[in-house]
């Protein structure tokens, strides 16, 4: 007879417990990291320095030190000048009529030659630094793309793509490429500046110790005010995460040809950009806000400022009457308290936007800083494969953010060798069980063992057991990539015989001879698919991964086929199956004819198991759908 399970109770005393996502929570219901730090922004920004300067340099290190010297040399060059200016003036002013001869050896002209070519090789240092400095942005960004990339696409669990706060994390950091663009230019200036208003500072304190000092701390205000604005301008941005979320997706359905026919079709249009723009300006009204009332106290500080820096004038003209300065040592002062004005309005004006810049980057850092989630011992090697069988017990999972577990206390053998299907209406968790099963979520109680040990399906390099796992999913990839690429997914060096043998096998002749054609109108000679085609190259895409495969899934695998393919494709999958393990998701019961076993889901419980003659016979569940498919096909 059928054997039938019926789940008992919520599975266990943390069956219904919270989803395991307790990591993103403070304790008080507030995401960590998406809000604000506990330390004051500032010093957390500045504590992120280092680390952000490893993410952005990465292997560039050359470029940076190149970059470095040059602006140094670059920065010193004006206050050179300066200093040789002031020595031509003293040469001048001490100087009486000279013969041809001894202007020959007159070291006035001899300074003036060398304060041309100094000119000349700012000009060049100058060149040089751009070139640089524009070649090390464009490193950073690749470097910085490509981390968020990897650390994305390597997430081991799909949890990371259901947790809202995630997502939000994820916006944020893309939109914190601007802010490291911003970052890295800025940066270069205000480094130029530093490095240029040293000089400048050794030679102003050689005559008066108190310059430097007087000009420093007037303007120290200004940059505090101007910091603090852009704190609190990216408080602003951080309290609307959610909004460019919301933004984000408004401007999917608008410019996304998968909407494109149903915007346009119910005109749609106008109430989504109507939305779209109410979103934008309650962002931009409360952004707005807070930068008016920095502007003004900013305005106030620059004003005090000025008055401040007028000390050093002041005294330098008075000093010149009295006899205290020659002419050349005015020119110095002046030349150099110029040098010293324009460092500190350089890192003042720049200083604000980098320290808002590394407010901005606080999401990359913490994307790039994800705790991993916590791995089982990983098998040998030897002991992990093949897999002889896979058993469930007591497991249950509830996806984050539900209060409605998906799967309750199921409990399920898999003998190595033994082909299942999976069959339940809508919302019964079949879908869920195979995910859990692939290693694509952790169960929230309960275990999942292989070979009679606790499976670590994304050990190691974050795909473990489900290197071995081939499957079909019901919401199958569509890469825009080649026919070869689409088809040969795992880079394993399949020939183009192969490639064509599987394309041919599942209908998609055509295909078969442009192995380079890129499935994806976006880019010139690119083609799209229909949703049947696309399942037909999935299936392909299986037939050539199957062979090394220890565990075949085929979910709902002839969902978008036509009846006419549909049995050719049964078949297929039929003779991939061969004596592997194998589970079967379908709405279609005629895939269950050719199973071992059929287990019916029932919001989240195994209701009934056993055989298609067995469940018939039990005239349950499984008889009750049957009976209503096959209906449809008889008079």
């Amino acid at each position: 007879m059928a054997g039938v399970k019926q789940a008992n109770g919520e599975g266990g005393d943390g069956c219904d417990g919270p989803a395991q996502d307790d990591a993103l929570d403070d304790g008080a219901g507030d995401p960590v990291g998406v809000l604000a730090d506990e330390e004051h922004p500032h010093r957390a920004a500045l504590r992120r320095l280092p680390l952000l300067l490893k993410v952005l340099v990465g292997p560039s290190w050359g470029s940076l030190a190149a970059l470095v010297l040059f602006q140094a040399l670059a920065g010193a060059t004006p206050s050179l000048t300066v200093w040789l200016n002031a020595m031509i003036v003293d040469e001048i002013a001490g100087a009486g009529p000279r013969s041809v001869h001894e202007l020959l050896a007159y070291s006035a002209l001899l300074l003036a030659a060398l304060v041309v070519l100094l000119n000349a090789l700012g000009d060049v240092l100058e060149a040089m630094e751009g070139f640089v400095g524009d070649s090390f942005k464009d490193r950073v960004r690749r470097n910085v793309s490509l981390r968020i990339n990897e650390e994305i696409s390597k997430q081991p669990l799909l949890t990371f793509f259901d947790e809202p706060r995630l997502n939000h994390l994820v916006i944020l950091a893309r939109r914190s490429l601007s802010s490291i663009n911003e970052l890295v230019h800025t940066s270069s200036y205000t480094l130029m500046g530093v490095l240029g208003m040293v000089p400048a500072l050794v030679l102003a304190a050689s005559l008066r110790w108190w310059i430097p000092l007087v000009v420093v701390s007037s303007m120290t205000p200004v940059l505090y005010a101007k910091a603090t604005n852009e704190r609190k301008s990216w408080d602003i941005e951080t309290f609307h995460a959610a909004t460019f979320n919301r933004l984000q997706l408004g401007e999917r359905i608008l410019t996304q040809q998968e909407f494109a026919k149903d915007l346009r079709l119910f005109s749609m249009q106008e109430w989504v950009l109507r939305r779209w723009s109410v979103l934008y300006e309650a962002f931009l009204r409360d952004l707005m806000a807070v930068r008016r009332r920095g502007a003004h106290l900013i305005s106030i500080w620059s004003l005090l400022s000025g008055l401040g820096m007028s000390v050093p004038f002041v005294y330098v003209v008075k000093e010149a009457l009295n006899g205290g300065f020659t002419v050349g040592d005015v020119s110095l002062l002046i030349g150099v308290i110029v040098q010293i004005r324009n460092g500190l309005a350089v890192i003042i004006y720049n200083g604000g936007d980098i320290i808002g810049a590394l407010l901005a980057t606080k999401p990359l850092i913490e994307l790039l800083n994800l705790p991993e989630p916590p791995r089982g011992d990983a098998r040998p090697e030897a002991a992990r494969y093949p897999v002889p069988g896979i058993r469930l017990e007591g497991v249950s999972l509830r996806y984050a953010g539900s209060a409605e577990l998906a799967l309750r206390d199921v409990n399920l053998l898999i003998a190595r060798g033994e082909k299942i299907a999976v069959v339940g209406e809508n919302g019964s968790g079949k879908s869920t069980l195979v995910k859990l099963i692939c290693g694509f979520y952790r169960p929230t109680s309960g275990q999942i063992q292989w070979d009679g040990a606790a499976a670590n399906l994304d050990a190691g390099d974050g795909r473990g057991d489900t290197s071995r796992i081939c499957a079909v999913f019901q919401d199958f990839a569509r890469f825009p990539l080649s026919v070869r690429e689409n088809v040969d997914v795992r880079q394993t060096g399949a020939s183009d015989d192969d490639i064509r043998s599987a394309l041919k096998r599942v209908g998609l002749d055509d295909l078969a001879g442009e192995l380079d054609t890129v499935l994806w109108k976006g880019v010139e000679g690119g083609t799209e698919l229909s949703g049947g085609e696309w399942q037909r190259l999935a299936i392909a895409r299986a037939l050539l991964n199957a062979k090394t495969a220890d565990l075949l899934i085929f979910d709902e695998p002839t969902s978008a086929i036509d009846p006419d393919a549909e049995h050719h494709i049964i078949q297929l999958i039929r003779e991939m199956m061969g004596g592997k393990t194998s589970i079967v998701v379908s709405h279609r019961l005629a895939l269950t004819r050719f199973v071992d076993r059929i287990v019916v889901l029932e919001k989240g419980r195994i209701l009934e198991a056993g055989s298609h003659r067995e469940l018939m016979g039990l005239k349950g569940k499984y008889h009750e759908m049957f009976t209503k498919q096959a209906s449809y096909y008889v008079d």
